[in-house]
């Protein structure tokens, strides 16, 4: 049950970056239809743990950057895509002398489905597939313990988030992220990420010549 769904995640979002990158070369003889991104945000990374689990998990500061690009597809229709990294994990608080927390970095590729209108709302939503870069433990003042065996390569998630443009178009916007795999190697518990937070973009204009 889980490998086919793990297929299906995996076959899900090829199907996208294929659609996407169909996109992306229709577009290039009309660069004003295609406008890069940068981004960076901060917010609030947790953990899902499985029913059962008597620990208790907790928020950790998180962040993020990226490069984006927007694509127009048909009128306030849009598609976006591009790399981002950020930050994931929590603190498990196994008892009041122990509770650790785990930081975990990675790289992810979304892709998004996106509405504009005319106020300069936007919402969106769509896949997000990671790649596990490092997994640390750190527990009250001890040292760093590299994890990252414990934890799976790839994360697979559903994103979605709302934003506003001003006219010096910079986007600010809320988002949420939520976890829709187990990604923890070790035992029976399964954990899935979730976030939320804000996150702020220039959105870079290119020349119409």
């Amino acid at each position: 049950m889980k490998s086919n769904f793990f297929l299906f995640a995996n076959s899900t979002i090829c199907k996208s970056l294929v659609v996407f990158s169909g996109l992306l070369f229709s577009n290039t003889t009309n660069a004003q239809k295609i406008t890069p991104i940068v981004s960076a945000g901060f917010g609030l990374s947790d953990w899902s743990l499985s029913e059962g689990t008597t620990v208790k998990a907790g928020f950790l500061p998180a962040f993020n950057v990226g490069v984006m690009a927007e694509i127009n597809v048909h009128q306030s229709l849009f598609v976006e895509s591009g790399l981002e990294y950020n930050t994931a994990g929590a603190e498990l608080k196994f008892d009041e002398d122990y509770s650790p927390g785990y930081a975990l970095q990675y790289i992810n590729l979304p892709v998004f489905g996106k509405l504009h209108f005319k106020n300069g709302l936007s919402v969106y939503a769509g896949p997000k597939a990671g790649l596990l870069l490092s997994a640390d433990e750190t527990n009250k003042g001890e040292p760093r313990t590299d994890v990252k065996d414990a934890f799976k390569n790839t994360d697979f998630s559903i994103s979605g988030g709302i934003s506003y443009t001003l006219a010096v178009g910079i986007d600010v916007g809320i988002h949420y992220t939520h976890g829709l795999i187990n990604i923890y190697n070790n035992g029976d518990t399964e954990v899935r990420n979730s976030s939320f937070g804000m996150k702020v973009g220039y959105r870079i204009p290119l020349s119409k010549s």
